[in-house]
């Protein structure tokens, strides 16, 4: 059974078209990534799986379902910039939103709920931040803060929009070994990312967008240069990174 998948999606913003008849299927254990350049609809593509964009036509499913029936299942991490990071929350308090889909409207979160959520601060190296406003916090504490949030929910699958971006190097080198980490123990992760020198070493699963899917399938046989090229254009010099990638792959193979 595939984990998410789509059939014919189309999102516009208003009469512009930003995702375009998409279809696509990601089976389950793959550090996915979702690539293509600015305005491609990558994070439309979440927004939409998720009911936070209504699509224009199409559907989307996860293991078979709709996301209203298995939302536990998922979580969903945004962009930084969709925080209000001056907001007066601590990051314990942060932490526990990824309660309150099993919470309800009407119950406050228990002593075990708080200890779960002290528990992933301490995976993702926070605990000593718990007490902290979230505005305090570097780029890269605060990306910490957003993956023991969906920790918390206890899900399946993870959809990430561009989290390596603003963050430090040594957050980066962490957060690619925690992700894998969860690939190993039976999660699947989906990453809207732009660094294409990190796809071969990040990936096992890709998705080349460019309003329309370009290609999608494990990660040796999409990440060639003329998908790529399809996906950026000729033009991009980001072309030359993925022949110069290429070409160290087939070398090194070959010794």
């Amino acid at each position: 059974m595939t984990v998410w998948e789509a059939s014919q999606l189309t999102v516009h913003y208003g009469t512009r078209p930003v995702i375009w008849d998409l279809c696509f299927q990601v089976p389950p254990g793959h550090l996915v990534g979702i690539l293509g350049p600015n305005g491609a609809g990558k994070s439309t593509l979440l927004k939409a799986s998720l009911g936070l964009v209504r699509p224009s036509s199409g559907t989307v499913r996860f293991w078979g379902e709709p996301w209203e029936l298995v939302r536990q299942r998922v979580a969903y991490v945004p962009q930084r910039a969709a925080v209000d990071w001056d907001f007066p929350l601590t990051a314990l308090q942060f932490v526990l939103m990824g309660r309150y889909g099993r919470l309800g409207p009407l119950r406050w979160p228990r002593r075990a709920d708080r200890q779960a959520a002290l528990h992933q601060l301490r995976l993702v190296g926070m605990e000593e931040c718990a007490g902290r406003q979230i505005g305090q916090l570097s780029g890269g504490q605060q990306q910490r803060l957003f993956l023991a949030r969906a920790l918390l929910q206890g899900p399946d699958l993870y959809l990430l929009d561009e989290p390596f971006v603003g963050i430090d190097v040594t957050t980066q080198q962490w957060l690619i070994q925690f992700l894998k980490q969860l690939v190993s123990e039976g999660k699947t992760i989906c990453v809207v990312h732009h660094d294409l020198t990190q796809v071969e070493d990040l990936f096992t699963w890709l998705l080349l967008l460019n309003m329309r899917l370009v290609a999608s399938g494990p990660m040796d046989q999409v990440f060639i240069p003329e998908l790529v090229e399809q996906t950026y254009g000729a033009a991009s010099n980001l072309l030359e990174e993925v022949v110069g990638l290429s070409r160290r792959r087939k070398t090194g193979a070959a010794s």
